[in-house]
């Protein structure tokens, strides 16, 4: 059981902001755990060197944004701006990765592995993915053919999945980066002439 639960963590291009909802779990070992802070950037967390995020929020005063959660909060939802996160230097355009550090005192039952300081998750544009699997679908009723792409982007989509699941960043970046948020290149398509309602 993780420490922390994100409720929910969004990039919402049509509300132009970031949305975060965390909390504490309600359970006895994590009665004297608190939110402390919150930080964003687009370094991935297994670079970050933990130990110096306060004074430079990243390694190497790589840009992004920390911010204090006053008093003993168990849980908080936040939502942050387009137009704030760019003056930040965060690139929308990429994997955006939010770190909550928690302070406090863990009790003797903590579940192994639950009792840290650091705790994240990520958020992304998901409209660009949609709107390429919108784009082959549509190809598809209209020509009643299957592009090689189609089946490419669903691999890779899922490929996406479980790289962000498992937290292999480095490949989730590049399926996000070189196949998900931009499209891929046009192929050949097959034709399925049997069971596609064409005839």
């Amino acid at each position: 059981m993780p420490m922390i639960k994100f409720n929910k963590i969004y990039l919402n291009s049509t509300c132009q902001e970031l949305i975060v909802s965390v909390e504490v779990p309600d359970e006895q070992w994590a009665s004297s755990v608190y939110l402390d802070k919150i930080y964003i950037t687009n370094t991935k967390p297994t670079d970050i060197d933990y130990d110096f995020i306060d004074e430079t929020i990243y390694v190497g005063g790589e840009p992004g944004w920390q911010d204090t959660i006053e008093g003993n909060k168990k849980s908080l939802v936040v939502s942050y701006t387009y137009q704030f996160l760019e003056l930040a230097r965060i690139d929308l355009s990429k994997l955006v990765y939010v770190i909550i550090k928690v302070k406090g005192t863990w009790g003797m039952d903590t579940p192994c592995g639950s009792d840290r300081e650091f705790f994240y998750a990520v958020a992304f544009d998901p409209i660009p993915i949609y709107n390429q699997g919108m784009g082959y679908l549509k190809e598809l009723s209209k020509n009643c053919e299957t592009p090689d792409n189609f089946i490419d982007f669903i691999l890779r989509e899922q490929g996406f999945e479980y790289a962000l699941k498992t937290g292999n960043y480095d490949k989730a970046e590049e399926y996000y980066d070189n196949y998900l948020k931009n499209g891929m290149k046009t192929g050949r398509s097959i034709n399925y002439k049997k069971g596609c309602g064409c005839g």
